[in-house]
């Protein structure tokens, strides 16, 4: 009740003028108008209600507080005014600082005004909250207390999605976002791709961030935990994609054999795995490609013809650049590899072959086995002595003669002098062939055969038809039929025993000798042979007196003599 000090009040049982009540109504109205109001009249005796006096809300407590979960509980202590009034409630507020800031009237149990002396405001969102108290005296509002912090902590929770793609060699970063209070600290288990790490940025979010290393494209299953101290800690499945474009990895070539059948697998890398594999280019008839779908294609046939096939290998899975690659389709065919003990045999000299079956990759035959009969060819023959092989029976076949050589697993190899023993008698250079009718040794073996050591003197050049006997140390020549007074003009030469030129030495000149015919001549005498070379540098004449022989002996010390008539 609001007691006028400038106006005696009535006594007990003593009726108001009107005019006393009308004023005091309006007082109350003016101050209730007026808004807060920290002082006022009221009285400071009850014995005597006409003795008054100013009085004053106290400032009131701060209060303290509590939270359980998200509901908080505010107690305080009572206020009173500066005469020893009781404050008749109190208003709850909160702020998001210690100081400053917008009230934010507390809800649920404490809003409004409070008559007790603690209230409980549920649903308080999460953070740090500062709570004040301000007592109230029916109409009169005091100052609010000074602020008490109250930590509303609540659980974390992972907001973010729960996937996301990155691509090897691209810097890429993902942020793990949660809400709770106080901020979580984030972590995570499973395995990161070479590159990639989780960094937890103490202030509620990791950092998943980096570049993904070479070859590390796939699937990684994480889990992401998020902890505040508040129970239950957070936890999210979490797939890190890594995407890698593709790339060819198996070998850019083949070798088919034409008539047998062959496969080649086309492999790749990358992630998602390569769906699409396709090649440009010319297949072979009766080779075929078909991607599989799994990060593979088959090349595959039997080619009925040989030859070279460029192509082109694209690999696709919808991450770029896609794969490319040049690949070469060969394919050849059977054939019979040729190799000799020495490519530079002398002649008449045996020469051991090994002969081996390959298919069209070179890959030995293994089952080119048994006897096969083989022809061979490519080399001269030389007066009466013609190129030969030994075959698996120990018999001697010339070349052009089918002959039997016995293979092993696509092998075939001379063994006791027998099964592939060549001997060439003419020297030049030759190419040998071997042919089972079927398969051969294709541009042949290049063989280069030497003449042997000399076994006697020959005539070369010589300008008139002559026939001679077998050639030795000690043999004759003769050129018959000749004119009257004819003659037979020639050089001289060294010849093996094959009746190849041959070099009688690298050092030393050769004097050739021709001795002087009982009727007719033979000039000049004596002949050069260089050093290094076969034949002489001059030629001779032998001629035939009237109609009768004429003959001369040629000699080379006492090594070698050729007889030489002119009839």
């Amino acid at each position: 009740m609001i007691h006028q000090p400038w106006r005696r009040l009535p006594s007990p049982g003593q009726r108001p003028a009107a005019r006393t009540a009308t004023v005091v109504v309006a007082i109350i109205a003016i101050m209730a108008m007026g808004g807060a109001a920290l002082a006022f009249w009221g009285s400071t005796d009850s014995s005597n209600p006409a003795r008054a006096a100013a009085d004053a809300l106290q400032v009131g407590s701060a209060p303290t507080g509590s939270a359980t979960n998200q509901n908080v509980t505010v107690t305080w202590t009572a206020g009173s005014t500066v005469g020893g009034r009781a404050a008749t409630g109190y208003s709850v507020h909160r702020y998001v600082s210690a100081s400053g800031g917008t009230a934010v009237p507390a809800t649920g149990g404490c809003a409004g005004t409070i008559v007790a002396l603690t209230c409980t405001e549920a649903g308080v969102p999460a953070g740090l909250w500062y709570y004040t108290v301000t007592p109230n005296l029916s109409l009169w509002v005091g100052n609010e207390s000074a602020r008490t912090a109250v930590s509303v902590n609540h659980a974390p929770v992972i907001t973010t999605g729960a996937s996301v793609t990155f691509t090897v060699g691209a810097a890429a970063s993902f942020t793990v976002s949660t809400t709770g209070f106080p901020a979580a600290t984030i972590s995570e288990t499973g395995t990161l791709p070479s590159g990639v790490t989780l960094t937890n940025n103490d202030n509620g979010t990791a950092t998943l961030a980096g570049t993904a290393g070479p070859n590390t494209g796939g699937t990684y299953p994480l889990t992401m935990s998020a902890a505040n101290g508040t129970l239950p800690n957070a936890t999210q499945s979490f797939t890190l994609t890594v995407d890698q474009a593709p790339a060819i990895t198996s070998a850019s070539g083949v070798t088919f054999t034409v008539g047998t059948a062959g496969t080649f697998t086309v492999q790749t890398t990358g992630f998602p795995t390569p769906l699409t594999i396709t090649r440009s280019g010319t297949l072979p008839s009766n080779v075929t490609f078909v991607n599989n779908g799994n990060g593979t294609a088959t090349l595959s046939g039997s080619p009925l013809t040989s030859g070279v096939f460029p192509l082109t290998m694209t690999a696709s899975n919808g991450v770029a650049p896609n794969a490319t690659q040049n690949f070469t389709l060969t394919v050849g065919i059977n054939h019979l590899l040729l190799a000799a003990a020495t490519t530079n045999p002398v002649a008449g000299t045996p020469d051991n072959l090994t002969i081996t079956a390959l298919d069209g990759a070179n890959n030995v035959l293994t089952t080119y086995t048994g006897s096969k009969n083989l022809v061979f060819g490519g080399a001269s023959s030389i007066g009466a002595f013609s190129p030969s092989v030994v075959n698996g029976a120990g018999v001697t076949t010339t070349f052009g003669a089918s002959t039997a050589i016995t293979f092993t697993n696509g092998v075939a190899t001379v063994s006791g002098g027998r099964n592939g023993v060549m001997t060439l008698y003419k020297a030049e250079s030759a190419t040998i062939t071997v042919s089972d009718g079927t398969i051969n040794n294709g541009t042949g073996l290049p063989i280069t055969v030497k003449s042997a050591a000399p076994a006697g003197l020959a005539l070369t050049n010589p300008d008139q038809p002559v026939s001679c006997g077998s050639l030795s140390g000690n043999y004759s020549c003769t050129a018959s039929g000749l004119a009257k007074d004819g003659s037979l003009t020639a050089k001289v030469s060294f010849a093996d025993s094959f009746g190849n030129l041959a070099v009688q030495s690298a050092t030393n000149d050769a004097t050739i000798s021709l001795s002087i015919p009982t009727k007719g001549s033979a000039l000049p005498t004596p002949l050069t042979i260089l050093k290094g070379t076969t034949t002489s540098t001059g030629t001779f004449t032998l001629t035939k007196a009237s109609n009768s022989t004429a003959t001369t002996a040629i000699t080379f010390g006492s090594t070698f003599t050729l007889t030489v008539s002119a009839s």
